[in-house]
């Protein structure tokens, strides 16, 4: 019916927007800018997170020689893990495994 198809959609809407963020990136012209962004899962079983990115100027480094070189230049002292995400031929998006509760 009408108003099951409606309350679905709702339920739907109201969990897509709890677990998604959006956060504003101020670039400077002409430079590169490099970040990073904690992932965790909440859950008590593992998921793959697909992470898409709707801006076309915008990637996720997944080349780890890359992303170290980022981390030196930027002084960042967090751990690099070798290998970190997945990429699939029929997916242009990166894609990451996390073990229950993991924070990465």
């Amino acid at each position: 019916s009408y108003r099951e198809r409606m309350k679905a959609e709702s339920i739907s809407n109201m969990l897509s927007q709890a677990i998604t963020l959006h956060y504003t990136i101020y670039a400077t012209l002409g430079t590169a800018e490099f970040f990073e962004f904690a992932l965790k899962n909440p859950y008590n079983v593992q998921h793959t997170i697909t992470i898409d990115i709707d801006n076309p100027e915008l990637s996720v480094i997944v080349d780890t020689r890359e992303w170290k070189h980022f981390k030196e230049l930027t002084n960042m002292l967090t751990a690099i893990e070798e290998d970190m995400f997945h990429l699939q031929e029929n997916i242009h998006m990166p894609q990451l495994y996390l073990r229950p509760r993991e924070t990465v």
